[in-house]
Formats: structure tokens, sequence, C-alpha cells
């Protein structure tokens, strides 16, 4: 059952990879960072909230593909910095990236590990409901950071 629930995700994931561009094509990177960002915000709440199973695999999917959709930040920071700056630009937002991605896990790792396991050795529920819920707060504050971007881009 939990590999039939991630492959939900990574088939997500690699289908809101391949669209991404198209989509960025279309609406503007930013403009799909931002709805991908705020899906995965959705995403991020609903599996706190304990969704019945035959839900799991659809948020799955749709969390995989707002994931995904990250990967037009790298053609807009190009777009933000003078030519001279891009590939240390570029560069260090990939940096940042990768460092961000292992931190994230790391602190979710720590905040599960701090409600402790039970006599049979499982963490409890609510140790993931806070730290998915946290995730979604710290993202979508992140939004919020991001709008500048949003709105000077849609301009």
């Amino acid at each position: 059952t939990v590999g039939n629930l991630l492959f939900f995700f990574f088939f997500g994931a690699t289908t809101g990879f391949a669209a991404s561009g198209w989509l960025a094509d279309r609406l503007g990177a930013a403009r799909v960072a931002f709805g991908g960002a705020t899906l995965l915000v959705i995403c991020l709440i609903g599996l706190a909230l304990r969704p019945p199973l035959a839900l799991i695999g659809l948020i799955n999917l749709l969390y995989g593909a707002s994931a995904a959709t990250s990967i037009v930040l790298l053609p807009q920071v190009r777009r933000l910095f003078p030519i001279g700056l891009t590939g240390r630009a570029v560069s260090a937002a990939n940096l940042l990236a990768f460092s961000g991605i292992f931190v994230t896990q790391w602190a979710m790792g720590a905040m599960i590990n701090r409600f402790g396991k039970d006599a049979a050795g499982h963490y409890p529920p609510q140790a993931y409901t806070v730290t998915l819920l946290v995730a979604a707060f710290i993202t979508a504050a992140t939004l919020i950071g991001y709008w500048p971007i949003l709105k000077k881009s849609s301009a």
C-alpha cells in the first residue's frame, strides 16, 4: 500500500516536471511557481488532516506535481540578475535549493523525533500532523515573500 501511494507522488512529480515548462511558456514562470507552491500548501494541510486512505493517492499525485513546479525558478533567477551575474546567481539558487531540501528533511525528521516513539516503536500521528502544518506555514510565508516577484513578473 505504501509503495502504491508513493507511486502517485512520483508519477505526479514526473508529470509536474514535464508540464512545468509548457505551463511557464503560457502562464509565466512566476505564476507557475506561485500556483505550484500554493497547491503544495493545500496538499500539506490535506495530509496533515489525515484523510481517508482513498484520498491519499490523489493528494500525493497533486503534491508531487506541485513540488515539481519549482523547477521553473531557475530560469526566473536568470532573468532577475544582470547577465554578468547569471552563472553565479543560478549556481547559488541551485546550491540553496539542494541545501534547503537537506535542511527541510532533517528539520522535519527532528520535529517528528521530538514526539518520541510509543511502546511499539512508532511515532504518534500528531507528530506528522504538526510537522506537516509547520511545513505548510513556512511555505505559505515564503509565498508572501515571493508575491512582489509575482506581481513584477505579471505586469
